[in-house]
């Protein structure tokens, strides 16, 4: 009884993402003119702009860390985690000083 229902929700979440699929390949180009017109033209104003940059900077840090903390997953002590996190982040900022590009 639960295979049954279990293969409907299937059949019913490919059918959903074939019409997604569809309806993308139709008005892709309409997509692209949509983030072309945003993104590459600057209408974003710089404030905007900035937090977006910063968000993905925040984004970026925490997955690099979280790849530290998932890839070892017994630590012998307290001490241990904070100085893997230490160490990770000072081998990622050193990056920081980096010009950003194409701004």
């Amino acid at each position: 009884m639960h295979q049954q229902a279990l293969k409907s929700q299937i059949k019913q979440q490919q059918a959903a993402e074939a019409r997604l699929f569809a309806l993308y390949q139709e008005h892709k180009s309409d997509v692209a003119a949509i983030f072309t017109r945003l993104f590459i033209q600057t209408r974003i104003p710089p404030s905007i702009k900035k937090i977006i940059y910063t968000t993905n900077s925040i984004e970026s840090l925490n997955s690099q860390l979280r790849k530290v903390t998932n890839n070892k997953r017994v630590f012998p002590s307290d001490d241990a985690v904070f100085k893997a996190l230490y160490l990770t982040i000072d081998y990622i900022t050193a990056k920081w000083n980096m010009p950003i590009q194409n701004w």
